[in-house]
């Protein structure tokens, strides 16, 4: 397999964790201009900085942010990164849409098709382990196909 196909499947990849992530909770709020961003008003000047440093340099921001249902906590670099996922989940539905129409080989086709055929749950859900028989030995035990790890030599 090329390093090419590669980190378009791995990017891909990526972007389908997020959309699973998404999934509960899509909408994020626009960001405003001070919150990826150092800024005076996220202070707050009543807590004593040697008592507690991060408190003090951004207070006002922890105070006034909304943690995600599915996150522990929020910091600048979750907030980043579900910003980034919902920008990412955006990109890859506008490719998915565009796809249909898109010249063959394109990098919207690509991302687009592999995107419809990840969300295309009935043909998934129709064709079950087969196409991995293809690349993979495979087993019946009573009913039950059974997918061997060891990729055939050759």
């Amino acid at each position: 397999m090329s390093n090419k196909i590669r980190g378009l499947l791995g990017s891909v990849a990526l972007a389908l964790v997020a959309t699973q992530v998404l999934a509960e909770d899509t909408r994020l709020k626009p960001l405003g201009p001070d919150q990826l961003t150092f800024s005076v008003a996220n202070m707050d000047p009543s807590m004593d900085p040697g008592v507690d440093f991060y408190r003090y340099a951004s207070g006002r921001w922890l105070d006034q942010v909304v943690r995600p249902s599915h996150l522990p906590s929020i910091g600048v670099f979750e907030y980043m990164g579900e910003h980034l996922k919902a920008q990412m989940v955006g990109v890859i539905q506008e490719a998915a849409a565009k796809a249909p129409k898109a010249a063959k080989g394109s990098p919207v086709q690509q991302v687009g098709a592999f995107y419809s055929a990840y969300m295309d749950l009935a043909t998934i859900d129709a064709l079950g382990v087969k196409p991995l028989a293809r690349s993979h030995s495979m087993t019946v035990v009573g009913e039950d196909p059974v997918i061997m790890l060891e990729a055939p030599i050759g």
